[in-house]
């Protein structure tokens, strides 16, 4: 276990050392994480010690090691093999899954016990006043978290920002019963559905600022960070189906603290996604317990939402279901009847691929490598590590306890039951985001090849959450020294806010391509005080395409456009250079304004005169 320990601290110092020259990275992040690597190993090995376990055999372990080696070995083959079927990311993910699946049995095999069912009942009922009031203290203090990281700010920061605020403004100009009819209804475009079902939303929550006379960046404001909190309510209720109140709370609190999550609030379609996800992973853990009709309703109802809100986020529901589901099969958890379920939920899942195979979402399901991705954008290439680093207090404390759980005998029935949902989602995320697309460079992700690293690592949280709570939980009863308790407790804590503290902070967080303005506030004020009605068209002069080199040109033309449309109630016209006005055709007596846009600035303003081409 000391060997261990000290190998994982050696690995992560020797990566802290590797990004010690990274433009923007502060030493202090370095010097920070390095002290809080110290203090959770010498917490978690005296907490290990005190609870005196019992080491599994050198044969057993070595019978186990050289398997799980195999296994490995069999996804770089079959990596190999699925580039070359159509749709081998399908093939890919869900044999990944199963082998996670299949991992966390060989690991928890020893552990087996039969489930206690006490614990497993009325989970939506909340005792007031007790664990209702902690709950609503946990819910209120990540809303703060995130409100003084995205609220405070003049201008919001996020890079799909000025791009949902769009969405939002033109949502508010549709007639409600339309806006619904766009939402809810499906085209043969998954991504298409998921873009209406978010101007939907958008949309009537714009209509809601306007009659209450509020700013619409009041949504990337508070709105954004409101709906992130509701996850951690998602949380609680997740957690306690798996094991008790107690842990629940604990790993609501986590979750609440976990720096990671600042990076949802940028992505606002998978922001609500994620709670719709675990929503809906709850009722599936729930319904395996105790089955009921009521929870079958409900868990369609979540599920059609997610797929609605973000397509990414329903892949990693299939993902992750794939490969707790796996384990369960393996460990004799589901009867027949179950099984049948699943088998339809699979067919259904066919179906849907079946009826999108023609939309040209399905080409990205072929698995390629990225030659160039992680010279250009190393940030999203390695978001594993990067998000590993960035939870790192929670991130080791998971490492940690799943070595303890493979190496010594002895786990609660809670144990069991959170290892056995937390361990399969885990393992998938490292087997596909890591292991795959990072060191065997397969693209294999329904999202750009430079994003879906970074969207799949950010959903890392919920386990390292559910592991670190409890944690903190078994710490709480195996500790009988009460203020040898609270110390240790209080500094895990405190090593989660600073971690949260070293990601929010500008001048020390490694996330700067995403936490940042991509409008100054100069720009924003000078956009704002034009008086543009008076004119016919705005065109704006600038280089504003997506492209890699240079993306956050893309998020200043988005915000430009966001500003003029609030203004005229239409979308400037975008041209990449002056002389391109010389092409274009004009009504008589046309007013144009031309914002000449170099960089992030506004260099020149002035009339058009269309006549004098000039």
């Amino acid at each position: 276990m000391i060997a261990f320990v000290i190998f994982i601290n050696l690995l992560f110092i020797s990566v802290l050392y590797s990004v010690r020259n990274v433009k923007g990275m502060n030493p202090y992040f370095i010097y920070f994480h390095i002290v809080g690597m110290v203090l959770i190993s010498f917490i978690y090995l005296y907490t290990t010690i005190k609870q005196e376990l019992r080491p599994f055999e050198v044969g057993e372990l070595v019978k186990k090691t050289l398997g799980l080696i195999i296994l490995l070995l069999s996804i770089v083959i079959v990596s190999w093999f699925a580039h070359l079927l159509p749709y081998g990311s399908i093939f890919l993910v869900l044999f990944s899954s199963t082998i996670a699946g299949y991992i966390s049995f060989i690991v928890l095999k020893k552990h087996q016990k039969k489930q206690k069912i006490s614990e497993l009942k009325n989970i939506f009922r909340l005792e007031i006043p007790k664990d209702a009031y902690i709950l609503l203290i946990i819910f209120l203090f990540g809303f703060l978290l995130r409100l003084l990281v995205f609220g405070l700010p003049k201008i919001p920061i996020g890079y799909d920002v000025p791009m949902y605020l769009l969405q939002a403004i033109k949502g508010v100009e549709m007639p409600s019963f339309s806006l619904l009819k766009k939402g809810l209804l499906f085209s043969k475009n998954p991504y298409l559905d998921t873009v209406n079902f978010a101007t939907l939303w958008l949309g009537l929550t714009a209509k809601i600022l306007n009659l209450l006379g509020l700013d619409l960046l009041f949504i990337p404001k508070i709105i954004i960070p409101l709906i992130d909190s509701f996850s951690i309510l998602a949380l609680y209720f997740l957690v306690k189906s798996l094991t008790n109140k107690k842990t629940a709370l604990y790993s609501s609190l986590v979750f609440a603290t976990l720096p990671g999550e600042l990076l949802f609030s940028d992505l606002y379609k998978e922001i609500f996604g994620k709670f719709w996800l675990i929503l809906s992973l709850g009722i599936f853990v729930n319904y395996i317990k105790k089955r009921s009709f009521i929870k079958v309703l409900f868990f369609l109802i979540s599920i059609f939402f997610l797929w609605k809100t973000a397509i990414t986020a329903f892949a990693k529901m299939v993902i992750f279901s794939v490969a707790y589901i796996t384990y369960l099969i393996l460990s004799k958890r589901l009867n027949k009847a179950e099984l049948i379920t699943f088998s339809f939920m699979c067919l259904i899942l066919l179906g849907v691929i079946y009826l999108y195979k023609n939309n040209e979402l399905m080409m990205n399901l072929l698995p390629h490598k990225s030659s160039n991705a992680q010279i250009i954008t190393p940030y999203t290439y390695y978001a594993f590590p990067i998000i590993a680093l960035t939870n790192m207090t929670a991130f080791l404390i998971t490492i940690f306890y799943f070595f303890r759980v493979y190496t010594y005998k002895g786990l609660s029935h809670e144990e069991i039951s959170a290892l056995s949902f937390s361990l399969p989602i885990f393992l998938s995320l490292i087997i596909v985001n890591f292991f795959i697309s990072t060191l065997l460079g397969y693209h294999i992700f329904p999202s750009t090849p430079y994003l879906y690293n970074l969207r799949f690592s950010i959903y890392m949280d919920i386990p390292l959450a559910i592991i670190t709570g409890l944690f903190l939980y078994n710490t709480s009863i195996n500790i009988k020294e009460k203020n040898l308790k609270i110390g240790l407790i209080f500094t895990l804590l405190l090593l989660l806010f600073v971690d949260f503290g070293l990601t929010a902070c500008k001048k020390m967080t490694i996330h700067k391509p995403r936490l940042t303005q991509f409008i100054s506030a100069d720009v924003y004020d000078k956009l704002q005080s034009l008086s543009i009605k008076v004119y016919d068209n705005v065109i704006c002069v600038g280089k504003f395409d997506w492209t890699l080199e240079n993306a956050s040109n893309y998020s200043f033309g988005n915000w430009i456009k966001y500003l003029i449309y609030s203004k005229t109630g239409k979308e400037p016209i975008m041209i990449g250079s002056i002389d391109e006005l010389k092409n274009m055709k004009f009504k008589d007596n046309e007013k144009a304004l031309v914002l000449d846009c170099q960089g992030k600035d506004i260099k020149h303003i002035f009339i058009y005169n269309h006549k004098q081409k000039g």
